[in-house]
């Protein structure tokens, strides 16, 4: 971020402007003393990413990571000109700072526009060391429903992060009036989803065709922006069904990707918060095994990811079994329970979010 500086009667702002440092705002008295809110990430190459300091009367110093969290990234990130954010963990190495550590037990809302607005102990008042620098990762992102109501209306592959990296995805621009970004699509069996946690985790497939979008691009979408989920499924002989559940979000990794689902309406059956709900579950992959059957899930029914509970009446991730019927392995198809029961694997399904 470069700097450009605006000077008012008692104060200066460094309003944030995207370049080549990583800067927030600034602000001083009538005397000319810098007091406090200047903030930037240090460590890495990059503007976006770092160890947080913030400067307070003219020496810059770091943040302790007690009590860190969505909320105190979501600030940092927002004051430096990112619409989004998320805390990074502890064990990834920006490098310690040095110097002052300058605030620490930070409790931020989300709501607040710089960080110093945040409670916190006190300047320089602090049990770290600086192995607990809080750190945060910045990022853009624009969604399928944002390039719906500029006028993209044509369905497609659309970038939906523009920072640090460039993601792409499907945009459905065609369904209950578009704006749809999908996260999941099976429809010839092209891409299998027999994969392992971190392939779930980055992404998998072709966004043209089949593909899993990737757990933490997921969280990263939901996390901060209420989000519905739709869920079009289609059988072997032409049928058609949906579901639509009005709340949808997954936590980050920490918490094991888990999926908090509510709020169905359509016509395929609620095969996700019903009787074997997997709302408050964790997902499973079959390398990591997150449900609480006393076996394993994944392991057991097509190895491929979902939230599974002891196992599930929803498993869109299972095996592409083809046109079998109703004479399909139990469990281990493209199941939605409520609408097929559990011996028949749909012929497409496609998982997308909209705001």
């Amino acid at each position: 971020m470069a700097i450009q500086c605006v000077l008012y009667r008692s104060s200066i702002v460094f309003e944030t402007v995207r370049g080549s440092g990583a800067y927030g705002d600034i602000a001083i008295d009538d005397v000319g003393i810098i007091t406090d809110a200047c903030v930037r990430l240090t460590g890495r190459n990059t503007s976006a990413e770092g160890r947080v300091e913030v400067l307070h009367y003219g020496e810059w110093g770091t943040v302790c990571n007690d009590r860190w969290g969505d909320e105190d990234a979501q600030v940092v990130c927002r004051q430096l000109g990112y619409r989004y954010a998320r805390p990074v963990s502890s064990q990834r190495s920006f490098g310690r700072g040095g110097g002052h550590i300058w605030m620490d037990q930070v409790a931020c809302t989300g709501n607040e526009s710089r960080l110093t607005d945040c409670p916190h102990n006190g300047w320089g008042d602090h049990d770290c060391a600086h192995d607990e620098d809080a750190s945060v990762s910045c990022y853009d992102s624009t969604g399928c429903d944002e390039y719906r109501a500029s006028g993209r209306t044509a369905s497609g592959v659309y970038t939906v992060f523009f920072y640090p990296d460039r993601i792409g995805t499907y945009c459905d621009m065609d369904t209950a009036e578009g704006g749809w970004t999908v996260i999941q699509r099976r429809q010839d069996g092209s891409v299998p989803f027999n994969r392992n946690w971190e392939e779930y985790k980055l992404g998998f497939g072709d966004k043209k065709g089949e593909f899993w979008l990737g757990n933490e691009i997921i969280h990263l979408l939901t996390n901060f922006k209420k989000h519905q989920l739709r869920i079009d499924m289609e059988d072997w002989q032409g049928n058609q069904r949906f579901a639509l559940y009005s709340t949808f979000r997954v936590s980050g990794e920490a918490d094991g990707y888990r999926l908090h689902v509510s709020g169905y309406s359509g016509n395929a059956g609620d095969s996700m918060t019903g009787s074997h709900s997997n709302n408050g579950y964790r997902f499973t992959t079959v390398d990591r095994d997150n449900d609480v059957w006393p076996s394993h899930c994944s392991q057991r029914y097509g190895q491929g990811g979902w939230w599974f509970r002891s196992c599930s009446h929803s498993y869109l991730n299972g095996r592409y079994l083809g046109n079998c019927g109703s004479s399909c392995s139990t469990w281990q198809g493209l199941m939605w329970y409520n609408w097929r029961g559990s011996d028949y694997s749909l012929k497409s399904v496609s998982m997308k979010i909209r705001p």
